[in-house]
């Protein structure tokens, strides 16, 4: 159900008109507007037009009042309630599907194909996008439902990203709550749709080649060894860093 009024607000020296919708109680400035988007049916399209570039558009469902610093719906939060954690593994985007998605991701990388802090997804516009959803967002979930969050570290991540993972949730997140942190997903999984766990897999092989790793004798070392083993050890890596920075945490090596 979509009927109801909303409430739009927006930064710009713009007004507004709609299709599928009425526009009311419209107010701006130089500097910006407001109006209620009133819908009267629950099948429309509903289409805004502004007469000049605006930003910071915030359309607030019924039921909110203007001004609400909160970003989780109600019915959101009595959806979670029973539960005690949130994983965001999906919300992440953290499966990579095939060589194309890969290509997509890379684009945002640096020459070493490595995420850093700096080079996580922003937290602006869709959420529709190779990273998935921002860490500042899934912040904002997690503190507003009082669920800990799950957190899949993307496979190609850095310390760099971990140390500001940590730092930022140390920050930011409710210290009530605590951060279940697992290394990707599924890094066993050499499927269709696991595209990653492949990149994760050579990666595996040759810190191992280097002997950063022991041989093992019993099973006889092989690939799939070496991407366990590394998994096991980058979660260890991340746990360690969340110590240090007092993030209140519980490591996961589901994968």
């Amino acid at each position: 159900k979509i009927t109801g009024t909303y409430l739009l607000s927006w930064t710009g020296a713009a007004t507004v008109t709609a299709s599928g919708a009425v526009i009311n109680n419209q107010l701006t400035t130089a500097s910006g507007g407001q109006c209620n988007v009133v819908i009267a049916s629950d099948s429309v399209d509903i289409d805004l037009q502004f007469s000049a570039p605006a930003t910071n558009i915030v359309m607030l469902r019924p039921g909110y009042p203007r001004g609400t610093t909160q970003t989780v719906t109600n019915e959101f939060i009595a959806y979670a309630k029973p539960f005690s954690t949130i994983r965001f593994m999906d919300a992440m985007a953290t499966n990579w599907a095939d060589e194309f998605d890969a290509a997509e991701r890379f684009k945002g990388l640096g020459a070493d194909k490595k995420l850093d802090w700096n080079e996580r997804a922003p937290d602006s516009g869709t959420y529709n996008r190779a990273w998935g959803i921002s860490i500042e967002a899934i912040v904002r979930v997690a503190n507003e439902t009082k669920r800990n969050p799950w957190i899949n570290i993307p496979w190609c991540a850095t310390d760099n990203y971990v140390a500001g993972l940590a730092a930022y949730l140390k920050a930011n997140l409710d210290p009530a709550l605590a951060v279940y942190l697992e290394w990707t997903n599924e890094s066993w999984n050499y499927a269709y749709g696991f595209y990653h766990s492949g990149l994760f897999r050579n990666e595996a092989v040759a810190y191992a080649t280097a002997g950063t790793l022991p041989k093992l004798a019993n099973p006889v070392d092989n690939d799939y060894y070496y991407a366990a083993r590394y998994s096991a050890k980058r979660t260890i890596d991340a746990a360690t860093a969340f110590k240090a920075a007092g993030v209140n945490h519980k490591a996961i090596l589901a994968s």
